[in-house]
């Protein structure tokens, strides 16, 4: 690669086209990640989509395929049922109450289906405000930043071996995936995650003094000046 020496993070040019592939993630405050929810822009499975798969069982993805590589209610439901029911782990004292924090996504919110299961599993479903999840949601906060770096220097160390006119098939993503969760999803992260966005423990004066929802509150008007009759 050939730039000019004063660029600061230059970026490797590949020569392919682009589809859409969604992670869904999740994350417990007691507990490393849950295995992730592969979402691949495809009409169905193929063979071709799961090669180069070295993963042990205990992080064994889930697949999905959608036409436009995005989830759905389709998708969703079954990540629910057998990767997280099967792995939650209620926090101490909860006596069998698991929570599941969402960000209102409609496959969730709208979802018959996914939310009778939660309720006949005494799963609580706790959905956040809309525009909210930069601030509230664990993954956005603390997670997912870092995922998104490593998970590119992944694909720039592979343009660099192999050239920038190489192909990169949907079977190729998840050992890259793989290795890029590897770095990211850690105990110590996880609970770092949920502190910094005030959830557990729960500390609402962080989230109130959050410099971004500071910055859009608006100062009280005294009553006297709403109302100079009185």
């Amino acid at each position: 690669m050939i730039c000019r020496a004063s660029r600061r993070n230059p970026s490797l040019i590949q020569d392919s086209g682009r589809n859409w592939v969604t992670i869904v993630e999740g994350i417990s405050p007691v507990a490393q990640g849950l295995p992730p929810l592969i979402i691949l822009m495809a009409n169905a499975h193929l063979m071709g989509h799961h090669t180069n798969i070295e993963i042990e069982e205990k992080e064994d993805p889930l697949f999905g395929t959608s036409s436009k590589g995005y989830t759905n209610t389709e998708i969703t439901f079954p990540w629910f049922q057998e990767v997280f029911e099967p792995r939650k782990h209620p926090a101490k004292g909860i006596n069998q109450h698991p929570i599941l924090v969402l960000d209102g996504h409609s496959t969730h919110v709208r979802n018959y289906e996914f939310i009778k299961y939660a309720i006949d599993h005494n799963i609580h479903l706790i959905c956040l405000l809309s525009h909210s999840t930069h601030i509230l949601q664990p993954l956005d906060v603390s997670i997912f930043g870092p995922l998104t770096t490593y998970y590119k220097q992944e694909l720039e160390d592979r343009v660099r071996q192999q050239g920038p006119h190489s192909t990169i098939k949907k079977g190729d993503i998840l050992p890259m995936l793989r290795r890029a969760r590897i770095k990211t999803f850690k105990p110590e992260t996880s609970r770092s995650a949920w502190w910094a966005s005030g959830l557990i423990p729960f500390n609402r004066n962080r989230i109130l003094r959050h410099p971004i929802l500071q910055a859009k509150m608006v100062p009280e008007t005294p009553l006297a000046a709403r109302c100079p009759g009185l």
